[in-house]
């Protein structure tokens, strides 16, 4: 099974016929979600009624312009009337989803049933009928509000246009509004190759029920399959298994409306039981038998192997050699190699732990073991049988005693190199540069077939990933013996390399009463920082956060006995985080009250907070004059003190009252409007516009976060 590692383009046929029905996908996305027959909306050269263009296929005005849409019919159903400030009015059904303008940044999907009076509809067009197809129709930065929603009681036909790369259509009044998306059914057809007779198109959490017996399902994750997660009172939620990875997570592709237009499609990491944040409760996965194999592993989600491959793939296809050239001094000569060379220079890793300008496809692999510490795996032709390669190694094919093949008659020897990108059964996927008549493409090949020489991987602790006791990419295991072979005396030797901070109990460079040691500078060293919540290096954006420095208090830090910190452990925010900088996301924490688990450290915050009288300053919820927010749990746990340095040196001290959970896409916080909002706020109430208002007179709003200082727990 190919991976998908980005979202439906208009490009893939397959999304844009049969292959995307209107069904639901995710969070509060349900069949179907259309409108009354007379509803009109805008199509190329006219404004048409749905009932009168029903089973049509027809240009219709998205909010990326003019695109294909099938106008479909389906059925009775229940209608609402939602009418709006500008007079015009609209039956649709409950769960038809409208376009709202959240904040000066943010667009949001909102259900008929959920919508209340006074929301603002962002998006309107004054003239919405253009003569050319070629022109680019542009939305007014005007809204519309939401008057009045009924309930009308009627069940009628409804119709909807099924549009599947944006979602959207124009309504005759000129109101931009989502329509009806299918990703999750979609995805498992492409994976299958052929429509999927009898898969569920109800609500999401109810698959699993309705399944016809003809489709297997359990509770373990296989390559291909849907998972299924019901949450009371909503729809639920569908997502489809990208990838298994050695810890036993799993890799998600996931489609959905969220808190911006940015998250229309996404990946997650998750691990079981449940594999999916709570609520959700997993009721099992849906099988699909276009995938000869679903326990392919490959290294954990969060390692640079898979950053390695993530980028190879994206440049696949007939524009991949004038990416390669552009990248290396590789001309037009021969570029398997200059292939890998150009994926290593994009990521950072060239020159690390491989080389940035070795264009012999068996130089390249020798240099990744001899000259960056790599390991040498013997294929086939070298003796290797059923070797199952990880992704991120490097695949070096070789002629045996034949002309061409580089470094012939060694251990080295090969003529052609490519990227393994993972296993499936008895096949090894790779991505190749310069193969099959000079094109880059994904290939395959037999675990055994006699063209593979050897394999060459990475050392891949050098970038922040970690190698297991095999020398595998994986989870750090710290346990086992440390080498195949013996060691003798010469080989012993033990190097303090930091210390553990008596107030974090993370690794750093500053001295403390606690020294921490390696041995050898091998793999271990990897293994034993991130056992300690540290990381070896690298500073992708999933990776846990690097050792921290020693920082000096920002204003009087004092803990719920009055006991004084001077100073803190920092980590400083890499440039490159596409930062939103500070903006007005949060949660409500007057809403949350009293719900958090008897226990934990965010019930004791919520019952201090209200001891003190539920205090709140610039409409954010503070404790003892800190600040309450959320923070990924790379900056510390619920409970902390730590202190917000933004880039203008300004700062605010804060407690985190609440850790961001897995459903954030970046492991620095979530992503809105395609950018990391680190700091989320627990507000004193549900008005944004309020909370914005504060954070405007703070002089905080807009500004990016420069690092956080985390002093340890508020309850010492």
């Amino acid at each position: 099974m190919q991976q998908r590692t980005t979202a439906p383009t208009p490009q893939d046929k397959w999304w844009q016929t049969s292959f995307n029905p209107c069904i639901p996908i995710s969070h509060g996305t349900v069949l179907p979600n259309c409108f009354s027959g007379d509803t009109k909306i805008v199509t190329f050269g006219r404004i048409e009624e749905l009932q009168n263009i029903v089973n049509n296929t027809l240009l219709i005005l998205t909010i990326d312009g003019w695109k294909k849409a099938e106008i479909k019919h389906f059925g009775k159903q229940r209608l609402y009337e939602v009418t709006l400030r500008n007079g015009h009015r609209y039956k649709c059904t409950a769960n038809h989803r409208w376009v709202i303008w959240q904040n000066d940044k943010e667009y949001t999907f909102i259900e008929t049933k959920d919508l209340s009076k006074g929301m603002r509809i962002r998006y309107t067009i004054k003239q919405p009928i253009y003569r050319s197809y070629y022109e680019n129709p542009k939305y007014e930065t005007v809204w519309t509000e939401v008057s009045k929603i009924v309930d009308t009681e009627i069940i009628d036909d409804v119709y909807c246009p099924v549009e599947p790369i944006t979602h959207t259509c124009t309504l005759g009044g000129g109101e931009l509004t989502g329509q009806c998306v299918g990703y999750a059914w979609g995805r498992y057809a492409e994976i299958l190759g052929k429509r999927p007779t009898g898969l569920p198109t109800c609500n999401a959490g109810d698959w699993i029920d309705r399944l016809p017996s003809s489709f297997k399902h359990g509770m373990t994750p296989k390559l291909g399959a849907v998972g299924v997660w019901k949450y009371a009172g909503q729809p639920g939620h569908v997502a489809v298994v990208e990838a298994i990875y050695s810890d036993g997570r799993i890799k998600l592709s996931e489609s959905g409306y969220g808190n911006s237009w940015a998250k229309r499609w996404w990946t997650s990491i998750q691990s079981g039981p449940n594999y999916y944040q709570k609520p959700y409760k997993l009721q099992g996965f849906v099988y699909n038998p276009g995938v000869d194999s679903g326990t392919a592993t490959q290294p954990n989600g969060d390692h640079p192997a898979l950053k390695y491959v993530e980028e190879a793939l994206k440049h696949v296809g007939p524009g991949g050699r004038a990416w390669v050239q552009s990248k290396t001094s590789i001309g037009n000569g021969a570029w398997c190699a200059a292939t890998c060379c150009a994926v290593g220079i994009v990521t950072g890793m060239a020159g690390i732990i491989m080389p940035k300008a070795e264009y012999w496809a068996a130089g390249f692999g020798r240099d990744v073991v001899e000259k960056y510490g790599g390991q040498y795996i013997p294929g086939p032709q070298m003796g290797g049988r059923d070797v199952r390669p990880q992704a991120g190694d490097f695949m070096i094919l070789t002629r045996p005693n034949k002309g061409g093949t580089y470094l012939a008659g060694t251990k080295y020897a090969g003529y052609h190199i490519g990227i393994v990108r993972g296993v499936e059964g008895n096949k090894i996927l790779t991505v190749e540069g310069n193969t099959h008549g000079g094109q880059y493409l994904k290939c395959e090949h037999h675990i055994n077939g006699n063209e593979i020489g050897w394999y060459a991987r990475p050392n891949w602790t050098k970038v922040g990933g970690t190698m297991g006791v095999d020398g595998s990419p994986g989870s750090p295991n710290i346990s086992g013996d440390l080498y195949k072979t013996k060691s003798t005396r010469d080989d012993a030797s033990l190097r303090e390399v930091c210390y553990m901070s008596t107030l974090t109990a993370k690794p750093q460079i500053d001295q403390s009463p606690i020294r921490l040691s390696a041995i050898n500078y091998t793999g271990l060293l990897g293994a034993f920082v991130k056992a300690f919540g540290g990381s070896s290096g690298g500073g992708d954006d999933n990776s846990p956060s690097a050792p921290g420095d020693t920082s000096q208090a920002q204003g009087q830090i004092k803990t719920q006995s009055g006991r004084v910190i001077q100073t803190g452990s920092a980590v400083n925010i890499p440039a490159s985080v596409n930062q939103s900088g500070i903006i007005a996301n949060y949660t409500s924490y007057t809403q949350f009250f009293g719900r958090w688990a008897r226990g934990t450290n965010q019930r004791k915050l919520s019952e201090i907070w209200a001891s003190q009288g539920k205090p709140s300053k610039y409409y954010v919820a503070t404790i003892s004059g800190y600040y309450l927010i959320a923070l990924s749990p790379r900056f510390g746990r619920c409970g902390d003190i730590v202190s917000v340095v933004l880039e203008d040196n300004s700062y605010f001290n804060a407690i985190i009252g609440d850790e961001k959970g897995r459903d954030a896409q970046s492991s620095w916080g979530h992503i809105l409007g395609g950018k990391v909002d680190i700091v989320e706020w627990e507000a004193n109430g549900r008005d944004q516009s309020l909370l914005r208002s504060g954070l405007r007179q703070a002089g905080w709003l807009g500004k990016g976060v420069k690092k956080i200082i985390n002093y340890g727990t508020y309850f010492q």
